[in-house]
């Protein structure tokens, strides 16, 4: 649960209908919709009957009562084989819509029936929910959360304007945000509901989603709107239990402008210097956002390779640095190798990443270059960078002198010196210095357990810092240090 933020920064609001539950005005229904695909094929969800003993894909609940039972057009004797899942976007309107075909009419007098649905947005690749697009029949609104932690509860993230990481909320209103379709008796019922691209927000008044942004979607049911992970899941077939700590198998890449596609997706190009000759061994990373898959209900990624290649700037001709096939550890999404550049001459040099899924579809990504020279320049100088236990959370707070060519900022964390660091901002904290002045900034973790020791690294453009600072948490007698990894004679500089 965190939040980035900003000192003396003004309120923000976070989005449309959030501080109630307000009616806000509703697009236009699509014509015509896309059915959603997986592997490129339609998500058609099996279900209880109609050849099968049992929904294969759940929460670990009995998928009932039918108004939660995502369907697939089967009637015994027939199986009809429809798509269970569609999406549209209205680029006039800037509303992304959602269909469920359901087995039975989700819809009560004067509103829904007292359940959940929910559309699961994964925008990173790393198999774990961003964004949860909640249909309450319950409490009658439609919410939006946002969190980025690894786990699949539906409240994880605390915002400045709500507690449980909702950014938005609106009144249900059959026929204007949300409408029930009986469709026929061997097609069921189509539930359509409408959200603006406004409305993801990351909890601090910054959209995230684009038209062009891809990706990967997820739809489930539920009984309770404190757990989307409950009732049914939609995926094709294979045999999948879901739950709160594991990774949701997600559909193909899409993005509102571009529609749905099975080419795999960089993300992100980052590098970390290296401490030896010519700042060698410099590490490369790469995040990628493909279809995922299953393999004895776990879910595995799809990525067939990711290579790695350099080309001094000005020249022509790529040189293979290396071709990885196994993700990060404890990742599905996140690929790495070592450069040596020693032997380099010093200048600019473009990165290429080329990426290649198991079905045959590839995308490459050159818009990342490294300049030798900047591993040992004075690009950020930073002159404190402290942390402020409270009973729930980790203010962490740093301040810098100067920056130069600065984008902006990641924090990296883990609970073991030796551990893997892991991310914790998914998206980067913008820089406000320059040149000649410097800037504060300020950036709270909630997803901290009193009592453990935890390590935090500051990254800008890959190169990270060096510096060892506790903080004594007297509340639980826990100790919270800092701690940034960068070259020893640069200290306090980035």
């Amino acid at each position: 649960m965190r939040k980035p933020f900003f000192i003396c920064s003004f309120f923000v609001l976070i989005a449309l209908c959030l501080s109630q539950a307000s009616t806000c005005l509703s697009a236009d229904w699509p014509a015509s919709w896309t059915a959603y695909t997986s592997l490129g094929s339609d998500l058609i969800d099996p279900m209880k009957g109609c050849g099968n003993s049992k929904d294969p894909s759940n929460g670990g609940a009995a998928v009932a009562p039918a108004c939660i039972d995502v369907f697939n057009g089967c009637s015994k004797p027939t199986q009809l084989g429809l798509p269970s899942v569609y999406v549209y976007y209205d680029s006039s309107a800037e509303v992304l819509f959602f269909r469920m075909r359901m087995a039975g009419d989700p819809s009560e007098t004067g509103g829904l029936a007292q359940y959940t649905w929910n559309a699961i947005l994964d925008v990173d690749g790393d198999g774990w929910k961003e964004f949860i697009v909640e249909l309450d029949g319950g409490s009658n609104v439609l919410n939006v959360y946002y969190g980025n932690t690894n786990q699949q509860e539906i409240k994880t993230e605390s915002c400045s304007t709500d507690t449980d990481g909702r950014v938005y909320q609106e009144s249900l209103e059959l026929n204007t945000n949300v409408r029930v379709t009986f469709v026929g008796s061997a097609e069921g019922y189509f539930l359509d509901f409408q959200v603006p691209l406004s409305a993801f927000d990351n909890c601090s008044g910054t959209q995230i989603l684009s038209t062009t942004s891809p990706y990967s979607l997820s739809f489930s049911t539920s009984a309770t709107s404190q757990n989307l992970t409950q009732k049914d899941y939609v995926n094709s077939g294979d045999a999948y239990t879901m739950n709160d700590n594991t990774l949701m198998p997600g559909g193909d890449l899409y993005s509102p402008s571009g529609g749905t596609t099975q080419d795999p997706s960089v993300t992100r190009i980052s590098h970390t210097c290296g401490e030896g000759a010519n700042y060698s061994p410099i590490t490369l990373n790469a995040t990628t956002l493909d279809t995922f898959s299953l393999s004895g209900g776990s879910v595995v990624d799809t990525i067939d390779f990711v290579k790695f290649y350099y080309q001094l700037s000005g020249e022509s001709g790529w040189t293979e640095i290396a071709s990885v096939t196994t993700p990060d550890t404890n990742t599905v999404n996140s690929w790495s190798t070592d450069w040596d550049t020693s032997g380099l001459t010093t200048g600019t040099y473009n990165i290429k990443v080329e990426v290649q899924d198991d079905q045959g579809y590839s995308t490459t990504n050159t818009s990342y270059s490294i300049n030798l020279s900047d591993c040992g320049s004075l690009l950020v100088e930073l002159t404190t960078f402290v942390a402020t236990p409270d009973l729930r959370s980790v203010l962490l707070a740093w301040e810098t002198a100067t920056e130069i060519d600065n984008a902006g900022f990641y924090l990296w964390r883990t609970d073991a010196e030796d551990a893997e660091y892991i991310r914790i901002t998914d998206y980067l904290i913008p820089a406000e210095g320059g040149l000649t002045q410097g800037a504060t900034y300020a950036y709270e973790d909630f997803d901290v357990v009193p009592g453990l020791t935890y390590y935090y690294q500051l990254e800008k453009g890959g190169i990270h810092l060096t510096q060892v600072q506790k903080r004594y948490l007297p509340e639980y007698i826990a100790f919270f240090p800092i701690f940034f990894a960068f070259h020893s004679k640069m200290a306090n500089t980035l």
